[in-house]
């Protein structure tokens, strides 16, 4: 379960290598900040919530129950 954080990383820079290399070995002063569009980045809150509630939350509770029926009792 800890190692998922570090793949998700890995394979999201696997799938977009030209730009994560670009933005690593660019000029600092080149990057600049935007501001998201509000409407556009509202509207992936309810599909990241999800994903964070099926790929995180449920497999770290279900370990969570595991361990709390095997714990011996007092």
């Amino acid at each position: 379960m800890e190692v998922l954080p570090f793949t998700a990383v890995t394979l999201v820079v696997g799938l977009h290598w030209d730009q994560w290399s670009r933005a690593l070995w660019s000029r600092a002063g080149a990057c600049q900040p935007r501001v998201a569009d509000e409407a556009r980045a509202s509207a992936g809150l309810p599909g990241l919530f999800s994903a964070i509630g099926l790929f995180i939350v449920l497999p770290y509770g279900e370990e969570a129950a595991r361990c709390i029926r095997a714990a011996p009792g007092p």
